[in-house]
């Protein structure tokens, strides 16, 4: 119980942090100016805005996380309110990210119940999250952020079920990662890091325990089969929203 009271306070201290810092951000778009407003065009389009103007000798931006964002075009056309509303995607993500941070700070301490050291893991996991320096912008790399910390909670439960000989409970875990991996390909090209990332930490899971040739076999066709969908997803994206061949990406 302890654990849970802890976890909703850091998640509501990381939220109201961001709401109120971002209130001190008035202006409709901030600094990055051109980056913000491309980045926007997942929203806007999907709100059922034309924006093409904007986007036509624009770079590409994945439009994996502003989708999202969408309601927020349709429940008003007051660009200030739509875009403090856009920055509170960002204030939620980060406040998730720093309960991920608490709870495998805990693991790494041996799951603590001494106030003490729960505080240490709360202040370290405030901290952890507040790292980004540009939380106050709508770029995709605020997702990003947020399917690093999944990611890495997913991968340590993987491995602990790998070490207790549970592997058949471990499928439904690395099937969402999979799931999220996909995502991340039209969040921002760099999203293929996470493949690279996941691939190396399976393969010594894979290597240590032993795994049958078929578990390989599965993994690699999923995974290559995964990622040439997703780039035949984006090059749709890029052709339909942004009406180019993808020959300017971000």
């Amino acid at each position: 119980m302890k654990q849970h009271k802890f976890e909703i306070i850091l998640f509501f201290t990381v939220f109201l942090i961001h709401a109120i810092t971002n209130l001190n951000y008035k202006a409709i778009v901030q600094s990055i100016g051109n980056d913000e407003r491309v980045t926007m065009v997942g929203a806007a389009t999907l709100a059922g805005l034309d924006w093409s103007d904007i986007v036509k000798n624009a770079k590409y931006y994945g439009i994996g996380y502003t989708v999202l964002m969408a309601p927020m075009f349709l429940i008003t056309d007051n660009p200030f309110v739509i875009y403090q509303g856009m920055l509170l995607y960002n204030a939620i993500l980060y406040a998730i990210s720093a309960v991920l941070c608490f709870r495998l700070m805990r693991k790494l301490c041996g799951k603590p119940e001494g106030t003490k050291e729960n505080v240490y893991c709360l202040l370290f996991s405030i901290a952890s999250v507040f790292m980004p320096i540009k939380f106050v912008f709508i770029i995709n790399e605020h997702m990003l952020t947020f399917l690093n910390w999944v990611l890495l909670t997913l991968l340590v439960k993987v491995a602990e079920l790998f070490s207790e000989n549970r592997k058949r409970e471990s499928v439904k875990y690395v099937a969402v990662m999979f799931v999220l991996m996909l995502y991340a390909l039209v969040v921002h090209t760099r999203g293929v890091t996470f493949w690279i990332a996941v691939a190396i930490v399976l393969f010594v899971l894979f290597l240590m325990h032993r795994l049958r040739i078929r578990y390989w076999l599965v993994g690699i066709a999923g995974a290559v089969g995964g990622y040439v969908l997703m780039q035949n997803v984006v090059k749709l994206i890029q052709r339909v929203v942004w009406n180019n061949d993808g020959s300017t990406m971000l």
